[in-house]
């Protein structure tokens, strides 16, 4: 393997240096990219011999990756590295070209097993005539022979078979199928391929009934299965599948982990919004993997007054959400030593700062509550800045001025707070970036433009504007994958 290539296109740094270190010590030259358009453009340009592709990246997906390089009809390997493992999902990478997916969070041996068996596939030319247990298909005069007797085919069996004959081990989903053997211009369903099927298995199949060489794959399609594999590779074969089991145990175990690790950090979060009288409130919390880096808490302060806090970690993972635990803690101490919004976001960078945590860094939103005076003091570090939707439907955006360096960059870093006073069905928005760079099937962001005309649009009340503004960004999204955490917080004042 050691003259081989395998691009790797993946944009969490942690995820991305482990996998590059693991298969350079199996010998492989390997390119990286930490984005979409960075890695598209590696791949077009000089292509790999295999392409590890993460499905939620930023600028493009990897759906829209493995589209285009398929449109450009490069036969490179592509193993889709995906959080996402519902069937849908899974369909849709394969229709788009992917020859097989491995749903996070992975074993590294199993991946660079999967690596090698088709890099080996790739080497392994396919000659005018292909054996397999009693058969013998000549490519060459469209004939196939079984106990050196000729098998009639119809045009759609043979193309189907050669179809199969050439991608052994693949999972094929019934779209690619149609698309090979009756090409893209003819409608049919998939149940032509699951006739065709049939009556090929009749011809080449010992008992059809129990298919030896056209496996189906439940919920996906088909896969053929070279049988002439000898004692040698059959043994090495029950190796692999132990080995695998072990991984799957292992796997199950650091499932395990995850989903306990996802409640506990579930924990940190507020169990439900504050009730404060003439007031409303509305949030929402979506990580996009199991573990999330978005942060948002409800902090009641000694005089009456509520911090309303909203925050992003850098990177994704396990990593960001054990900073995320981290700033739960800190951000709370931070709010109860000191009395100023502006001197507890300072303590809070200080703090954030003498930890060492990899690089990562934090941008937080902090909101002051005096419900008493109507008065909201702001905080900025690094954040998307807050909306201020007036009761008579005018946007306004707060702090840009006054946004400081992000949190854990600087140690002396000055920030600056801002005072403002709500009016009667005023309502402010804090959201992480997860919300403005939802992307589309077409790789368009959401962006701040939408989101603004949603607030100049909505109905008062900050619970409903937040349901509005939610579903407007689902409509537009559509079908397409999350890519990132989402974290939206609404509050405002009622009519008086």
């Amino acid at each position: 393997m050691a003259d081989q290539t395998v691009l790797i296109i993946e944009d969490d740094a942690t995820l991305l240096l482990g996998l590059r270190d693991n298969f350079r010590s199996q010998g492989f030259r390997v390119r990286t990219a930490a984005d979409g358009r960075e890695g598209l453009d590696a791949a077009l340009t000089s292509p790999p011999d295999l392409i590890l592709l993460d499905i939620m990246l930023p600028k493009i997906n990897g759906y829209e990756i493995c589209r285009v390089i398929r449109a450009h009809e490069l036969d490179v390997p592509i193993i889709m590295l995906t959080a996402k493992g519902q069937e849908e999902d899974i369909v849709r990478g394969l229709d788009l070209g992917a020859d097989d997916y491995v749903t996070k969070p992975f074993g590294i041996r199993e991946l660079l097993a999967r690596a090698k068996a088709f890099l080996r596939r790739r080497q392994v030319k396919v000659s005018d005539v292909y054996r397999f247990g009693d058969c013998e298909l000549n490519l060459a005069s469209h004939k196939l022979f079984k106990h050196e007797v000729e098998v009639p085919l119809t045009t759609k069996e043979f193309r189907m078979l050669e179809h199969f004959v050439r991608r052994p081990g693949r999972a094929l989903t019934r779209n690619d199928i149609l698309d090979a053997v009756w090409g893209r211009s003819v409608i049919v369903t998939g149940r032509s391929v699951d006739r065709c099927v049939t009556t090929l298995r009749a011809k080449i199949e010992p008992d059809p009934h129990h298919p030896r060489y056209i496996q189906t794959v439940r919920d996906i399609g088909y896969r053929f299965e070279d049988a002439l594999a000898g004692a040698a590779n059959q043994a090495a074969a029950a190796a692999e599948n132990a080995r695998l089991r072990g991984e799957a145990i292992r796997e199950r175990a650091m499932q395990h982990e995850l989903d306990a690790a996802h409640e506990v950090q579930q924990g940190f979060l507020p169990a439900a919004a504050p009730v404060v009288e003439g007031y409303d409130f509305f949030d929402f919390y979506e990580p996009a993997n199991q573990l999330s880096g978005d942060y948002y808490d409800y902090v009641q302060l000694p005089d009456g007054r509520l911090a309303v806090v909203v925050a992003d970690v850098s990177g994704k993972g396990i990593s960001a959400s054990l900073v995320m635990a981290k700033l739960s803690a800190e951000t709370r101490y931070c709010l109860a030593h000191e009395p100023s919004p502006v001197g507890a976001v300072g303590r809070l960078n200080h703090l954030l700062c003498e930890s060492s945590w990899g690089g990562r860094f934090v941008t937080l939103v902090l909101a002051v509550v005096d419900p008493s005076r109507h008065q909201v003091t702001l905080v900025s570090a690094g954040h998307p800045a807050p909306l201020l939707c007036g009761g008579s439907g005018v946007v306004q955006v707060l702090a840009e001025a006054e946004t400081g360096l992000p949190l854990g960059i600087e140690r002396n870093v000055a920030y600056a707070q801002r005072d403002l006073w709500l009016k009667p069905h005023d309502c402010l928005v804090l959201y992480t970036d997860g919300i403005t760079e939802a992307m589309n099937s077409s790789g368009d962001l959401y962006g701040q433009q939408r989101l603004r005309a949603q607030l100049r649009s909505h109905v008062r009340g900050a619970s409903t504007l937040g349901r509005q503004i939610l579903a407007h960004v689902k409509r537009f999204v559509g079908t397409e994958p999350q890519s990132d955490d989402m974290c939206l917080l609404c509050f405002g004042r009622g009519g008086h």
